[in-house]
């Protein structure tokens, strides 16, 4: 059985649908494929208008080696992050003595990668609108703090719309995994938990790399 296409953007409104459709497929070529690309291009964007843009005239030649860098960086990040939070998942859910294969979760955590890749999406389109790149994520909580560079707008950069839309669809996708096992309602808040803690970790050191 193949992944369709279709499920990628079915996923957004009807997640546990296509997570039992897909869970059991071993063909994840065509959705990393797509988000490979999408990533990919909306980083060239990003190099060409802005990264490239805030240099002086005198740094030309590192134009493409910024260009070729963001490439690289965009076509692994999001694999790379997807399989970290697999792991951790995997790793809570052996100590909650409840298995789940690493390939299920691995699914798991590309369909719930969608939602953050549309707000990258409409953040470099409003980006071009306004003819420079925006110090916050679209539909965040980051427009109620007047500090951009505090930890605190940090925090609220990571709780956006589309990151909440992103945690319900993993939290979607542990309980397809675990639909017709013992699964309790408490497992289920420890892993929405954990996924939470990510985010904030993940915030933190967003935070700590810009301040270096």
């Amino acid at each position: 059985m193949k992944l369709k296409i279709d499920s990628l953007y079915k996923v957004l409104l009807y997640p546990k649908a296509v997570f039992r459709l897909n869970l059991k497929s071993y063909n994840l070529l065509l959705p990393i494929l797509i988000i490979t690309i999408i990533s990919i291009g909306l980083s060239y964007v990003n190099s060409i208008f802005f990264a490239a843009q805030s240099l002086d005239n005198n740094n030309e030649y590192i134009r493409p080696i910024i260009l070729l860098f963001s490439v690289f960086i965009s076509s692994v990040s999001p694999f790379a992050a997807i399989i970290v939070v697999s792991i951790i998942n995997y790793i809570a859910l052996l100590v909650m003595r409840s298995y789940a294969s690493f390939r299920k979760l691995f699914i798991v955590g590309i369909y719930s990668y969608i939602p953050l890749l549309i707000s990258s999406l409409l953040n470099i389109v409003v980006s071009l609108f306004y003819g420079k790149p925006l110090g916050f994520t679209i539909l965040s909580l980051n427009s109620l703090e007047t500090d951009p560079k505090s930890l605190f707008s940090y925090f609220l950069n990571s709780f956006s719309l589309f990151g909440v839309w992103s945690l319900y669809i993993y939290t979607i996708g542990i309980i397809t995994i675990f639909e017709n096992k013992s699964f309790s309602n408490k497992k289920i808040i420890v892993i929405t938990f954990i996924n939470v803690l990510i985010t904030i970790l993940n915030a933190i050191w967003n935070y700590l790399s810009r301040a270096t």
